[in-house]
């Protein structure tokens, strides 16, 4: 007969699972708190986040209100919230109960691991995919709508970054204007790139960073560039001219310069509907019990994620 939960070893075990899954999901504990950064939150309404925002829009039928003097044009949209999270897993609960040696406990801490990401790999996910932005086309194009005097304009590179291609495209930003041909005070201020784009990062903004030396005495400048498949954090930040953003799931050779010092203004919003957590399915009378004498293990959050204003954010995405 199953034993009933409660029990010291299940109870250790399962107890363990929950409140270590809520420490690990804990506002920004996680490895990825740097999304945070270039990505704005907006409320969620029920299970839909409600993006409302003043940015330039195509003419299509999800703008609202009136267009406002010498500003943006308001926009509205509505994106269902989805689920996140790792499959969950099921083990047999005589395992649980009599794990002895801790290899159950660390199997599932080991799960917890791998959940600790949270919304940041959905959040990178999302932005890879170069999401469709206010005025209806991709967040980086060729052909962005409402430039001064009713032309099209661009933030897409087609250059590999250097320091001449950094020049290029601060001057392009800092020349933005709206509409109106007012300009829009557009400066980035931090610079995200792949792995590989790492050092040469540094380098154009004047960051300042460690160089190692080998034992010929010169200067180990191989190590200092990222690799998609590292193991350690998949984050890092220098500071210099801009805020370098060092993001390990980005496509090799990408990058995006980004003005974050407005509130509010960000390439991509998301909203929360609930925050990620942990739980154990170990009722004697639940599915798995009756079923299959098996303990269910599982971590899911739900959130959703839109394109947000183009006029933040200028790079390659290919």
């Amino acid at each position: 007969m199953p034993s009933i939960p409660g029990s010291i070893a299940t109870q250790g075990v399962n107890t363990d699972f929950v409140e270590i899954g809520r420490t690990l999901f804990d506002g920004d504990a996680d490895a990825f708190a740097q999304w945070r950064t270039w990505a704005g939150e907006l409320p969620m309404d029920g299970t839909s986040l409600m993006g409302f925002m003043i940015g330039a829009t195509g003419a299509v039928a999800e703008i609202t209100g009136d267009r406002l003097w010498q500003a943006f044009r308001a926009y509205a949209r509505t994106v269902p919230a989805k689920k996140y999270g790792p499959p969950g897993i099921e083990l047999p609960f005589i395992e649980v109960d009599n794990d002895k040696s801790g290899a159950i406990r660390n199997r599932l801490m080991g799960y917890l691991a791998k959940a600790k990401d949270g919304f940041g790999k959905p959040a990178v996910d999302f932005y890879v995919t170069n999401p469709t932005c206010i005025d209806g086309l991709p967040l980086i194009s060729g052909s962005h709508l409402f430039d001064s005097g009713g032309s099209t304009w661009t933030n897409d590179s087609s250059t590999a970054l250097s320091a001449a291609e950094q020049s290029v495209i601060i001057l392009a930003m800092r020349g933005r204007l709206d509409e109106f041909g007012v300009p829009l005070g557009i400066t980035p201020t931090h610079l995200m790139v792949a792995g590989n784009l790492e050092q040469i990062a540094l380098d154009i903004t004047g960051a300042d960073r460690v160089i190692g030396i080998t034992t010929a005495g010169n200067p180990a400048l191989a190590g200092l560039v990222g690799s998609g498949a590292a193991s350690g954090p998949n984050w890092a930040v220098s500071r210099g001219r801009l805020d370098v953003i060092v993001n390990q799931l980005m496509t090799a050779g990408t990058y995006a310069y980004m003005d974050l010092s407005k509130p509010d203004v960000r390439p991509i919003y998301y909203g929360i509907a609930k925050g990620f957590e942990a739980h154990v399915v170990d009722d004697p009378q639940s599915e798995p019990m009756k079923e299959r004498s098996s303990y269910a293990y599982y971590a899911e959050g739900y959130a959703a994620f839109m394109g947000g204003i183009p006029q933040c954010i200028y790079g390659k995405d290919t």
